[in-house]
């Protein structure tokens, strides 16, 4: 029996995706709210791309939108589940609480009560591998405003400092 020669595969080559520009999703816009508003299909082969970018474009875009510049910054569709929010609210009452006692805050202390209130909620075993990371205190003042609002600035690393209010009262 004589084998079958071997065949190679063809190369698949695939189209690198259109990236509009903030011009030509404004156009779009344009056109999909004009007084007689073009179809998604028409606008999908106008502009080169699928019919779904072109539906995902005209709902992200508020009715009322006068800057639509403004409407286009990248922005994570799903947002991260964060892995500790269990800590959120004994966090923002603790420093409500100190926010009386006109008491300032370092980044470390917000660590160090942390940690403390974690290893109470020990008996979760998640908490068991909790570290107060520089990262887990960023999203946590994102969380907490009571706790971004008693934080000293000087406290701040270089990086960090941007994000923390200037003057605390």
């Amino acid at each position: 029996m004589m084998d079958a020669p071997l065949r190679k595969k063809a190369k698949v080559l695939k189209k690198e995706p259109k990236v509009l520009t903030n011009e030509e999703r404004s156009r779009m816009i344009k056109d999909l709210t004009a007084d007689v508003p073009m179809t998604l299909a028409n606008a999908a082969k106008k502009y080169g791309v699928s019919t779904a970018t072109v539906r995902r474009i005209r709902i992200s875009i508020p009715p009322d939108s006068d800057n639509l510049d403004e409407t286009f910054e990248p922005r994570r569709k799903r947002p991260r589940k964060r892995k500790y929010p269990e800590l959120d609210a004994p966090l923002n009452a603790w420093a409500a609480s100190l926010r009386k006692q006109e008491i300032v805050l370092k980044r470390e202390d917000v660590k160090d009560h942390a940690v403390k209130l974690a290893k109470k909620l020990a008996k979760d075993k998640k908490f068991l591998k909790f570290k107060a990371s520089d990262h887990w205190l960023n999203l946590i003042l994102k969380h907490c405003p009571a706790v971004k609002e008693r934080l000293h600035v000087d406290s701040a690393s270089g990086q960090n400092a941007a994000s923390l209010p200037q003057s605390v009262t």
